[in-house]
């Protein structure tokens, strides 16, 4: 396969950008409405009888076991939905595995000299992409001082009493295999984090149940043009994130905020690139925001804030070309003794 055009690279991208995002594990954003749903209604019924003078007990009673039988209900809808998740990732990382073991199993070869591993640094994305777009504020493209600034804030109202919103940049680096075999490489890369998540509960009296939430994951992965549509296993997860929850009728806020000024490594190890091929590695910062009667805040524009991505590190682990030719005329001068 020769290396990419412009046009080939834009259309690659572009399936890229289409495929969808794992969904995080948790509740979806139409049962956590009907958990504010209920909330509310709960809170109204509760309201007039506690103002009156002589307290029912025995109506707050109710209604509360009402609300905890509806709360349940929603709750194994939740933990079906948990499980399915559960089953697609389990598929998919053994799909990864034999993937990895097949590419390894090319490095098995006793007519091949054992190759020392060579390392190739790309350190100049071709592009850096954020999700929504609106969150950069700014971004700068230099050898391996690639960084991005981004800023974003989301809050419930009387309205939306739920918001779920999942934010991202990605950083996209391209490396042309010159084999005429496939290649087989780990590829690592540095993220670095300066900034801050928040959380911000924002509870009253009859709003149980109040929750926000900011986490914040990394990932890398590879893609060549005939998998384009497809997600490749990678590194990720979350790594740190910030969550205020409060619980029933307290009156209390609850505000909880992380800070980053450090640098994760993040790698993913046993991928094969076709010959000739161009392979694509797509480094994510993803923040999942969620509020519930609150807000998420992100910010890693101000006060220096920044998110970076310095290089991607490729350890070929396949031969160098000198190699290959020497094991090539190994095998002819045996043919030749053979006969």
């Amino acid at each position: 396969m020769a290396q990419l055009s412009k046009s080939e690279m834009e259309s690659l991208i572009t399936a890229m950008k289409k495929r969808k995002p794992k969904p995080v594990l948790g509740r979806s954003l139409a049962q956590y409405k009907q958990v504010a749903a209920l909330r509310r209604k709960i809170g109204n019924r509760i309201e007039p009888v506690l103002v009156k003078a002589g307290l029912d007990v025995g109506k707050i009673k109710k209604i509360l076991a009402e609300r905890q039988t509806e709360v349940q209900r929603i709750s194994k809808a939740q933990t079906a939905q948990i499980k399915k998740q559960f089953a697609d990732r389990e598929k998919s990382v053994r799909q990864s595995v034999k993937n990895s073991y097949k590419a390894l199993q090319q490095l098995v070869n006793p007519l091949q000299p054992p190759a020392v591993p060579t390392f190739i640094t790309l350190d100049t994305p071709f592009l850096i992409w954020p999700s929504p777009w609106g969150i950069l504020t700014s971004q700068h493209i230099e050898p391996s001082k690639n960084q991005a600034k981004i800023f974003s804030t989301i809050g419930t109202t009387d309205q939306i009493p739920v918001i779920d919103e999942t934010q991202s940049v990605s950083f996209y680096f391209h490396w042309v295999n010159p084999s005429n075999s496939p290649a087989v490489v780990n590829i690592s890369s540095p993220v670095l984090l300066f900034g801050s998540v928040e959380a911000f509960a924002d509870q009253d009296w009859f709003d149980s149940d109040a929750n926000a939430q900011c986490l914040v994951s990394l990932s890398i992965e590879m893609v060549q043009p005939e998998t384009a549509g497809e997600v490749n296993i990678s590194l990720g997860g979350v790594i740190i994130g910030g969550s205020a929850l409060d619980s029933y009728i307290t009156g209390d806020d609850g505000d909880l905020t992380d800070f980053f000024a450090s640098l994760f490594p993040i790698f993913s190890n046993g991928l094969s690139v076709a010959p000739n091929a161009t392979a694509v590695f797509e480094v994510t910062v993803q923040f999942y925001c969620h509020a519930a009667s609150g807000w998420a805040h992100v910010d890693f524009n101000n006060n220096g804030g920044f998110i970076g991505c310095p290089f991607v590190k490729l350890e070929l682990l396949t031969p160098s070309a000198a190699l290959e030719n020497a094991a090539k005329v190994n095998r002819k001068r045996g043919a030749y003794a053979a006969v």
